[in-house]
Formats: structure tokens, sequence, C-alpha cells
């Protein structure tokens, strides 16, 4: 780097662009003692060891955090820094929860199976306008849930049939799950 003796004044962007020029137009196309070949030759036949950048969702999931949470049983949350995250109704039965999530991200968090260390669910925050509006989805209805018969209607008892047409909606499962009844 002698030819930059004479440049005044001698600044660390002009040597860093400078440095930069001198790397790649001639240092790395000429030939080299000791590995035979320019660098640039040796980089193109050299066998390829890279490897793929792991996508955005495993990276996000490297930097979580992963505690145990108690489920609310009044409304189906747990608290994760002062943010409730609602719990799929499919795991309402659960009383201590495993779940995932960054600290600096709280638009979602993860259930998971502490056992195996997979993933069961996404959570999400809590909407609190959705909330305090009042309206709920209906819940879904087990497979085997039996609604009232059609032919049974002159027979039984209107109020029963009421009371059976609105437990089958409730989604509520069975207190009982049947054997074999036909």
């Amino acid at each position: 780097m002698a030819m930059l003796t004479r440049v005044d004044p001698l600044t660390l962007e002009y040597l860093n662009h400078s440095s930069q020029a001198w790397i790649e137009m001639e240092y790395n196309k000429t030939k080299h003692r000791d590995i035979g070949t320019s660098p640039v030759q040796r980089m193109i036949e050299s066998k390829d060891v890279s490897r793929p950048a792991p996508g955005e969702e495993q990276m996000r999931f490297a930097f979580t955090v992963c505690e145990s949470r108690k489920q609310r049983k009044s409304d189906g949350t747990v608290s994760i820094n002062g943010i409730r995250f609602e719990i799929p109704s499919r795991f309402h039965h659960i009383p201590q929860l495993y779940v995932c999530f960054t600290n600096w991200d709280k638009s979602m968090a993860w259930l998971m199976d502490q056992r195996t260390g997979k993933k069961i669910a996404s959570i999400y925050p809590q909407d609190k306008i959705k909330n305090a509006s009042g309206k709920r989805k209906l819940k879904s209805r087990p497979e085997h849930t039996v609604l009232p018969d059609e032919t049974l209607k002159k027979s039984e008892p209107a109020l029963l049939r009421k009371l059976m047409a609105e437990y089958a909606q409730s989604g509520m499962p069975p207190a009982y799950l049947p054997k074999g009844e036909s």
C-alpha cells in the first residue's frame, strides 16, 4: 500500500474503498504460490460445504422462551408478560400448559408438548374489542352426538325434545360414551 502515501487526507472511508477494490481486482485473481491457483478459482473448483439458511419461522422459534403457565378456568386464557392469550377450546381441560413465546413480539405464542418439544398449536392475544361484543362462536358438535330422531317427534315429550336439541347444539361432550348401543 505504498501507493497511498501521497493520498492526503487518508480517511478510513477511502482506505476501505481502495482495499476492497484491490482485493477484488488484484488479490483474488492472482495465482498464489501456496495453493497453486487464484483464490477465486480455488473457490469455484472446491466442494460446496454451505448449507441453506433456516426458514423465518424456524429462526423465530430458535429465540423463544418456554415456560409452564396455568390456564384460567373462567375464560380459557393464559397470561404471558401481562398479555392474555386465548387457548383453543380443545385444550380447555388442561390446567397447566407449556407455552413458548418471544420477548420482543407478543403477536403470537405457541402451545408445546413438553415431553417431545413439538408445537401443538399457535395462540394469539385476546382481542378485547371482539370479546366485549358478547358474540361467541358456536362450539363444534362432537361426532358421537345424537340428535333427536324426527320419527319420535309425535311420541316424545316436547320439553324433552327441546332439551335434547339444545344439548346436542351445545357442543358439550357426552357424560358417558355409549358402547355399541343400537
